[in-house]
C-alpha cells in the first residue's frame, strides 16, 4: 500500500512539474510578442472599456485601444459574443496587454489539460497514450495559437459529460459559457431539452438557465446598457456579410447570396433530424455515443463559424477513434 502511494505521489508530482515547465515555456515565448497579433487582444479590450464604465462594443474605442496595445491594422478586432461572462472575464482588463495575453494562454492550456482529462475518464481510463493525442487535434492547437475561447466551450462539454448523472445542477451551469456561441450547438440544446423532457428531470436545465441568469444579471447590474450596446454593434456589423468557409456561408453563396436566410436553413435541418435521432434512440440513449453524433452535426451546420470553434469535436473525434480500433474498423 505504502509504494502504492509512492508510485501515485511520484506520478502526480511528476504531472506538476511538467504542467509548470509547459507554462514556462508560454512565458518564454509570449513575452516578447506582440499581444494584438491574438484574437486574445479584442477580448482584453473590452474588458478594459468595461473596467472604466465605458461602451465595451464601440469600434472606434476598441481600436484605440488595441492600437496603444500593438495593433497594426486600420479595423478594431472585436468580439461579437454575447456579454454573458463580462464579468467573469473583468479581471483580464486589470492588467497589460502583455501580462494578459500570458494568463490568457496558460488558462487556455490548464483548460485543455482538465479537458483531456476528464475525455480520459469518460473513455473508461482506457489508452492514455492515444487519449494524449488530443493535444495534437489540428482546432486545438489553432484554438491556442490565436487564442480564441474554443477550449473554454471544450471544457464546458466535457464537464457536461462527467457530471450529468453524479451532478446534473453543476452540469447545467457548466454548460453555461455555450451561451457565448450558441449558434453552434443548436441541435445539441434541442437533444438536451428532450432529453430531461423524457427523463422528467430538469435540474440541467435548471442550472443552465440559473448559471445563465445569474451572468446576465450581473452583467446588466455593473453596466445597465450593455445589452442595448451588444444589440446596436450586432445590427451595425453585418456579421452574416462576412465569408467564412462553412457549409452555411457556402450554401448561401452558391444559391442566392443576398439571401441570408439561407445560412439558416442547415441549423434548422438539422434541429429537425436531431429531434427526430432522439425520439429514435430515447430508450438506449447514450451521450458518449449518440450525443457525438449530435455534437458533430451541431459543429456541422452553424449559420457561421471558424476552425478554431471545431476544437469542441475533440471528444467526438477520439470516442470515435477509441471506437473504430477497438472494432478492428479502419480509421
Amino acid at each position: 500500500m505504502t509504494r502504492l502511494w509512492l508510485r501515485r505521489l511520484s506520478a502526480g508530482l511528476i504531472v506538476v512539474l511538467g504542467y509548470l515547465f509547459v507554462c514556462m515555456v508560454f512565458y518564454s515565448s509570449l513575452r516578447n510578442q506582440n499581444p494584438a497579433h491574438r484574437d486574445f487582444i479584442e477580448y482584453w479590450a473590452s474588458e478594459r472599456l468595461l473596467l472604466k464604465h465605458q461602451n465595451p462594443y464601440n469600434p472606434s474605442a476598441i481600436h484605440k485601444i488595441e492600437v496603444g496595445a500593438g495593433l497594426d491594422r486600420p479595423a478594431p478586432e472585436i468580439s461579437f459574443s454575447p456579454p454573458v461572462f463580462a464579468i467573469a472575464l473583468l479581471p483580464l482588463g486589470m492588467v497589460n496587454a502583455q501580462s494578459g495575453l500570458i494568463l490568457w494562454s496558460i488558462a487556455l492550456f490548464t483548460c485543455l489539460s482538465i479537458s483531456i482529462w476528464l475525455l480520459w475518464r469518460l473513455c473508461e481510463r482506457r489508452d492514455p497514450l492515444l487519449i494524449l493525442l488530443g493535444f495534437a487535434f489540428g482546432p486545438v492547437i489553432a484554438c491556442i495559437s490565436a487564442s480564441q475561447i474554443g477550449i473554454f466551450l471544450l471544457l464546458s462539454l466535457m464537464l457536461f459529460f462527467e457530471l450529468r448523472e453524479t451532478w446534473p445542477f453543476l452540469a447545467g451551469v457548466a454548460l453555461t459559457p455555450l451561451a457565448l456561441k450558441p449558434h453552434l450547438f443548436l441541435p445539441f440544446m434541442c437533444v438536451l431539452l428532450l432529453w430531461q423532457i423524457t427523463r422528467r428531470s430538469f435540474r440541467i436545465l435548471g442550472g443552465f438557465a440559473v448559471g445563465l441568469l445569474a451572468n446576465c444579471g450581473l452583467a446588466a447590474w455593473y453596466a445597465p446598457q450593455i445589452w442595448t450596446q451588444y444589440r446596436e454593434l450586432i445590427e451595425s456589423a453585418g456579421i452574416l456579410d462576412h465569408f467564412v468557409p462553412t457549409l452555411s456561408v457556402v450554401l448561401r453563396h452558391l444559391i442566392a447570396p443576398n439571401q441570408q436566410w439561407l445560412q439558416f436553413a442547415p441549423v434548422a435541418c438539422a434541429c429537425v433530424w436531431s429531434i427526430w435521432y432522439f425520439l429514435e434512440h430515447r430508450a438506449r440513449w447514450s451521450w458518449t455515443s449518440h450525443g457525438m453524433l449530435v455534437l458533430l452535426v451541431s459543429s456541422l451546420c452553424p449559420p457561421y463559424a471558424w476552425f478554431t470553434d471545431e476544437s469542441v469535436l475533440l471528444p467526438a473525434v477520439m470516442l470515435g477513434l477509441i471506437a473504430a480500433l477497438t472494432t478492428n474498423r479502419p480509421v
